[in-house]
């Protein structure tokens, strides 16, 4: 697909791989909405790339076909929302926080996705999806962002014959650790001692490496159905993922 005047729906917009996808979008020529449940956020992400900013909870099926109807004809959907337990184990993660979670990254992706749908039908259109290495191996340190991660996954893998026959394309980018203030906050880095980490600097990804992905299954029509590990070496093997942090 080429990109230039498109118009292109980013959840998670504000920060990390949502801005530098809205960034990049804006630099090709697309016409980028916003959307973070920070409004404020979005509205510095939508100064920067000529967008527009708006302001929607993903986990809200009325919010979800809102932002999708807001716009007159969308072409691209980018959905990139999404949350980690930030809980030092399984079993002190707060109920609240859990269902949160799970509704967010992966509820919240599936409603968005629908109603994208419906509006590309008939004129075709494209679906990225952001999932993570975690759901493409196990990850034991945060087991519960692991399972949501693995869900886009197998969202994107399952439901892509069905798009492909509306002529919407849906992929997912399965990045590793990325250089995100989201990466950068999480309690388990800040506990962390400067020696640690410099280590896991050595391995996080850029956003923009991540951005290379996403605008490669936008405009690549062949690409659909595929779920890419972007990381700094080969696929870490199952439970191997930074164990020792």
């Amino acid at each position: 697909m080429e990109i230039k005047d498109r118009v292109a729906i980013v959840t998670g917009g504000g920060s990390g791989i949502g801005r530098a996808t809205c960034l990049r979008l804006g630099e090709l020529g697309a016409r980028v909405v916003v959307a973070d449940m920070n409004f404020e956020a979005a509205q510095e992400t939508a100064g920067l790339c000529g967008g527009s900013a708006y302001q929607v909870d993903v986990t809200s099926s009325e919010e979800c076909a809102a932002l999708v109807h807001s716009v007159k004809k969308l072409d691209i959907l980018h959905n990139n929302a999404g949350l980690l337990t930030n809980s030092e184990d399984f079993f002190s993660a707060p109920p609240e926080r859990v269902v949160k979670l799970v509704n967010t990254n992966l509820a919240g992706l599936m409603l968005l996705t629908q109603a994208a749908a419906h509006a590309m039908t008939g004129r075709g259109g494209v679906i990225v999806n952001t999932a993570s290495v975690s759901g493409l191996r196990p990850w034991p340190l945060d087991p519960i962002y692991s399972a949501s991660k693995a869900g886009v996954v197998f969202f994107t893998r399952a439901v892509a014959e069905q798009l492909k026959a509306r002529k919407i394309r849906v992929n997912a980018v399965c990045p590793g650790l990325v250089r995100t203030p989201m990466t950068a906050n999480s309690p388990r880095i800040l506990a962390l001692t400067p020696e640690q980490r410099q280590k896991v600097g050595e391995m996080l990804v850029e956003p923009d490496e991540v951005v290379d992905v996403v605008i490669e299954f936008i405009q690549d029509d062949s690409l659909f159905g595929e779920a890419r590990f972007i990381g700094k070496s080969g696929l870490p093997p199952e439970g191997k993922m930074i164990r020792g942090l």
